[in-house]
């Protein structure tokens, strides 16, 4: 979780756009209230959230 998720999808997106999830590869405002994005690698996916 972080407090500032527009900073590390913008540094993320810059330096390593092959990590964004195509699921989730944008900044999505959820209905549960958190801002989310997601991360990828061969076998494992990670969402970044902010409250």
């Amino acid at each position: 979780m972080t407090k500032n998720i527009e900073e590390v999808y913008e540094k993320v997106s810059k330096t390593h756009p092959e990590f964004l999830h195509p699921n989730l590869k944008v900044i999505t405002l959820r209905p549960w209230t958190t801002k989310e994005f997601a991360l990828k690698d061969n076998q494992v996916g990670v969402i970044i959230q902010e409250w």
